[in-house]
């Protein structure tokens, strides 16, 4: 499965065109409903494609891991929270030791911007001593404006950015998730399949054994073979018996394992049993170390992680750097300043009243400083220590891809191989039984052969399930799966 489904099945599922699903959500409906009860289970054709896209949409695992892209949505909001201006207003009376009060009223507006511009705007009304006024008024702007530390995007957007880095590091973080039960529904799915093949060939494994007793007791009667004929094979019809036992055990285990990983509702998991009839088409590889090394590195969600882990790093580093300059700002301001009556009065005439402003700087650097300098320091160490894991992880893909290449051209080899093991066995076992007939040859041998063919049927069920297995972790590694 493609990057691009199966993000468009986690984020935004569509069942709408898959018989299989809307199959599946009528059983589950028609259980909770309490019309198909426990005892009426039914069957759901299930293929491998839908399986997965019954796991993106019903899995646990994922549907936890998707809350955290919507956290950090709010993180940002958060972050960008900082620039947000703020409104305040207040009002005070005091009476000082000779018996004179005074009152102050204020309302203002104020934040930052992000290029570190620090404002004020807001008018004040406080008591005055004068024989005609009550009181003085002024409405106007002050701005503070940083000119090295604390300047810039880059210092003051830096959380803002790196909630934004860590929101897509969520979304990979998501999709690693995916893939992992992507894998994990395909490892399963062929787990369930070869334990299907498994008790299927055991069943038929014993019905041989069966045919053979009878076929020897015709052969007995007719005085054509002796008595031990028949204690031989109903031997051997006991120990496959206890195969077909065990085989049919570990088949019910294994759909159970798939059901984990594909149903969300326990009440439902017991009543539906899945029928998987066969596995995806096996096709011969076609595979480039080269190029699947550079798919990784644009698409492996490991390797997006880390990426965006020194990306992140970079910006605090950035800001850290910041930090260590002298902190130099410029502050300004202008306004009107009135008298009045009343507090009312004097706002209500600043239009006309006098103009006031005043221009000035300020220093404040610490004599040492090796709080930020250390922060600047340590920053750099783990601007470093991400760039090292990063060539680390890369070394690792590209040997993991070529192991992975050589476990899919060996598993391709092996199914040629089985396939050919198998057309033998079969065609010794016609010719062995051929002989029995004509009484050349024995019980022990025929049975012999009959689990020779069972065991070839396994091995190439085997080869392409683990085909299949390695072709999907061959895709987890380059982030296409």
């Amino acid at each position: 499965m493609k990057s691009s489904v199966w993000w468009m099945v986690v984020l935004k599922p569509h069942n709408k065109h898959n018989p299989d699903m809307i199959r599946l959500a009528l059983i589950l409906a028609l259980v909770h409903s309490g019309i198909l009860t426990a005892q009426e289970t039914t069957s759901l054709p299930l293929s491998q494609e839908t399986a997965i896209s019954m796991a993106l949409q019903k899995n646990f695992n994922i549907r936890i891991e998707q809350i955290d892209p919507q956290i950090q949505k709010q993180v940002i909001r958060q972050a960008k929270s900082e620039f947000d201006p703020n409104f305040s207003a207040s009002y005070s009376e005091s009476m000082d030791a000779l018996g004179l009060e005074s009152d102050l009223s204020k309302a203002s507006i104020e934040g930052k911007l992000p290029f570190g511009t620090s404002y004020e705007i807001g008018v004040r009304s406080e008591s005055v001593v004068s024989e005609s006024y009550s009181h003085s008024g002024f409405g106007g702007i002050t701005i503070t404006q940083p000119i090295l530390k604390g300047f810039g995007l880059n210092t003051n957007w830096a959380f803002v950015r790196i909630a934004d880095k860590q929101h897509k590091l969520e979304e990979w973080e998501l999709k690693q998730t995916a893939m992992d039960v992507i894998f994990r529904v395909i490892t399963a799915y062929n787990a369930y399949f070869l334990a299907k093949q498994n008790a299927d060939i055991a069943v038929q494994n014993r019905d041989l054994a069966k045919k053979l007793i009878e076929d020897n007791q015709k052969r007995i009667e007719q005085g054509m073979m002796a008595p031990v004929d028949i204690a031989v094979a109903e031997a051997e019809l006991a120990v496959r018996d206890e195969r077909v036992l065990r085989a049919q055990s570990q088949f019910g285990i294994q759909q159970n394992n798939l059901k984990k990983l594909i149903l969300d509702d326990f009440s439902t998991a017991t009543q539906t049993n899945l029928n998987i009839n066969q596995l995806p088409t096996v096709s011969e590889p076609t595979t480039s170390l080269l190029n699947d090394f550079y798919a990784a590195l644009e698409q492996q969600p490991e390797h997006r992680i880390q990426q965006i882990g020194l990306e992140i790093e970079a910006i605090r580093l950035q800001r850290a750097q910041n930090q260590t300059l002298p902190e130099i700002s410029i502050e300004a301001s202008y306004g009107r300043s009135s008298l009045g009556t009343s507090p009312w009065n004097s706002l209500k005439t600043l239009s006309d009243g006098r103009e006031e402003h005043s221009f000035g700087a300020r220093l404040n650097y610490p004599i040492l400083n090796r709080n930020a300098q250390a922060s600047w320091e340590i920053s750099k160490l783990r601007l470093r220590k991400q760039e090292l894991a990063i060539e680390q992880l890369k070394q690792e893909i590209m040997l993991d891809l070529h192991s992975q290449i050589l476990l899919v051209e060996t598993n391709w080899e092996r199914i040629q191989a089985s396939k050919k093991a198998r057309d033998l066995s079969n065609l010794m076992l016609e010719a062995e039984q051929k002989k029995l007939k004509a009484g050349t040859s024995s019980t022990f041998v025929v049975l012999r052969l009959q689990n020779d063919v069972a065991n070839a049927q396994i091995r190439e069920f085997q080869a392409i399930s683990d085909y299949h297995i390695s072709q999907a972790r061959l895709g987890r590694l380059k982030g296409t799966l």
